[in-house]
């Protein structure tokens, strides 16, 4: 019985393993899926989504657009309610556009910015 308590162990501590460590693909496909992303609305509220690994996940405009943003904890934790995430189809970088600046972030995966 502990040989079959050990292995389910080891196995469900494996299998997390794997699933963080696959957590986002830093490939070509990701690049090109951020870049046929087109973002634009005011921040309504935000939080980090414990169910999906704390990504930052925003609520935008009037439609309450559900946005999250991997790879962008920077731009989460100098983001406020009432500030504006504008992204143009094609690029890399998200603007935060606050009262009196604009932030200009690029998308990281495992720490390096996307190309």
């Amino acid at each position: 019985m502990k040989i079959i308590i050990k292995t389910a162990k080891f196995g469900m501590l494996l299998g997390v393993s794997f699933l963080f460590s696959n957590c986002v693909n830093c490939g070509s496909g990701y690049s090109k899926e951020i870049k046929e992303r087109k973002v634009y609305g005011v921040i309504k509220s935000q939080y980090l989504d414990k169910e999906n690994h704390n990504t930052p996940t925003f609520v935008l405009g009037e439609d309450n657009k559900i946005l999250t943003l991997i790879g962008l904890r920077d731009l989460f934790l100098v983001s406020n309610v009432g500030d504006t995430i504008l992204k143009d189809t094609g690029s890399l970088n998200y603007k935060l556009i606050k009262s009196d600046t604009i932030l200009i972030f690029n998308v990281k995966c495992n720490g390096k910015p996307l190309k």
